[in-house]
């Protein structure tokens, strides 16, 4: 899981360029994918996201920058890792389920967990192919 935070953390706060593939957490939307067609002398990152009509123009802090497109498909069983309130901090628990899509990009899907919950727009950061 070290890993997976270095990761992230390196995501965070790399410099973008122009044409780059990066995700934009919308809070309660979730997460979505995007490129970036210009970064202004202020920092300010405008954004086109994928399926919007017009662009975004966005602050550096709320984009991380995209994984490589998945190879993972739909059907696929998958495992997460996520925080858990019942757990020290910083641990993490998997939670299994099956791709139900990938995102035009390949960097974000949806996942159908074992449990009955869904996640839509996950990052493919968080999951890997379960055995």
């Amino acid at each position: 899981m070290a890993a997976l935070d270095a990761l992230i953390v390196e995501c965070e706060r790399c410099v973008l360029s122009v044409g780059e593939r990066v995700l934009f957490d919308g809070g309660d939307t979730g997460w979505a994918a995007g490129s970036v067609r210009s970064i202004s002398e202020a920092g300010v990152v405008h954004v086109q996201i994928d399926g919007e009509s017009s662009g975004r123009a966005l602050e550096r802090p709320k984009l991380l920058k995209a994984p490589a497109p998945t190879a993972m498909c739909e059907g696929q069983y998958v495992r997460v890792a996520y925080d858990h309130e019942d757990l020290p901090s910083g641990s993490m628990r998997w939670q299994y389920g099956s791709l139900m899509k990938v995102h035009q990009g390949g960097e974000v899907v949806d996942i159908a967990f074992d449990n009955g919950e869904t996640a839509e727009w996950v990052p493919t950061y968080d999951v890997e192919p379960a055995t």
